[in-house]
């Protein structure tokens, strides 16, 4: 059906044979009346497709109404004009939807079950977008589109072209372009991407997968154990509670455990790695790598010391320096002496380094560093 001028029924078009298509060019207008007459009603099968730049209504119902639709291909919606109704603007059916809205729908939009898409870049919803049943997927440019979904609805993705924060019951975002923008998960498990630009990507609860992708990225973890990776670019990477794993991949990276036993993995570049505390496992991979320690607590003298999997003498260095105020005398293999200088101890252990380090000066041990495959460790290995 093309549709130029007023088409006014009980439901101004009706199909129940499935692959109907529906034009309603700019100008057209196909208006519902009763009270249950929707602008558009398919029913039974699917296949249809409604492409929409004049005005869809129904004045007391869904001005377009996809419910009795349970079988065949996706029904496609396209939007360019006005879709409105007295109950909603659109109500899909059980199978798979597809709408693009580049216009006006005015009410809620109701996708129902199936794997629905809806794309509202470029346009105005009047209420809410709930996908309801099934793995869902939003692509939106509107911070202020009101999206829903319930327990139990599936795994639903939004993609987003600005700043966006996962609502409850979302599972995945991802960031789309290469604007400057920030995604933010919730307290579910998700899966978190960034885009070309230089992000702020946050967890939050749960055990989350963050990626920074291109551009220069902060990436949080927050609660639980997450699984953080820098991408390309100089990114900073900050696991939060539980036992993470950083990996900062390309670029000149600053990788922070915090708290919990983390494993950080610097990747290509000059990386600063901090494992905080826990029993952190520290690789730097290629360039001139930096393990940093700020407090006794990021590598105690019990199991939760830290371990540095890939030391390269005369490349990579181990920063001491901010430990105390002053300078750490390097001791080698000798004992601690008691001096009230803080010490620092490199321990050959049979192929590997322990490190002991007496912070205070009173002759012992305040803190344990473990360095595997590398021995004969000189003060040019430390900043002291």
């Amino acid at each position: 059906m093309d549709a130029f001028a007023d088409v006014r029924f009980n439901s101004a078009v009706y199909s129940e044979g499935g692959l109907t298509e529906v034009i309603n060019q700019a100008g057209g207008q196909l208006i519902a009346t009763s009270t249950e007459g929707a602008g558009v009603r398919f029913y039974t099968y699917g296949g249809s497709s409604i492409t929409n730049g004049g005005e869809i209504t129904a004045l007391q119902w869904w001005g377009v109404d996809m419910a009795g639709v349970a079988s065949g291909a996706a029904q496609t919606v396209i939007n360019r004009g006005v879709i409105s109704g007295g109950t909603g603007a659109l109500l899909g059916s059980s199978i798979v939807d597809e709408v693009t809205n580049q216009g006006v729908m005015d009410g809620d939009v109701s996708l129902g079950a199936g794997a629905d898409i809806f794309d509202g870049r470029g346009g105005v919803v009047n209420g809410m977008v709930s996908g309801g049943e099934g793995d869902d997927t939003y692509i939106v440019d509107d911070a202020s589109l009101a999206l829903v979904e319930n327990t139990g609805e599936g795994t639903d993705e939004v993609q987003s072209e600005v700043d966006w924060t996962l609502g409850d019951h979302f599972e995945t975002l991802t960031l789309l372009g290469g604007a400057d923008i920030d995604g933010i998960g919730n307290d579910l498990d998700n899966g978190i991407t960034g885009n070309g630009g230089d992000n702020r990507l946050e967890g939050r609860a749960g055990e989350d997968g963050i990626s920074g992708g291109a551009g220069d990225d902060m990436i949080l973890g927050g609660a639980n154990s997450d699984k953080l990776w820098g991408g390309e670019g100089d990114d900073v990477l900050r696991g939060g509670a539980g036992a993470d794993r950083l990996r900062g991949d390309e670029g000149d990276d600053r990788l922070v455990g915090n708290r919990g036993a983390g494993r950080l993995f610097g990747g290509d570049g000059d990386d600063t790695l901090l494992g905080g505390t826990g029993a952190d496992q520290l690789t730097g991979n290629d360039g001139a790598d930096v393990f940093l320690f700020l407090r006794a607590a990021h590598s105690t003298n019990s199991a939760a010391s830290d371990r540095i999997t890939d030391f390269v003498q005369g490349e990579d260095l181990v920063d001491l320096s901010q430990l105390v105020q002053g300078q750490i005398v390097f001791l080698g293999a000798g004992g601690f002496t008691g001096s009230g200088q803080a010490e620092l101890r490199a321990i050959d252990t049979g192929g590997d380094t322990r490190l002991r380090i007496d912070l205070d000066g009173d002759g012992n041990s305040d803190m344990r560093i473990d360095l595997t495959g590398v021995v004969d460790m000189t003060s040019a290995d430390f900043l002291l």
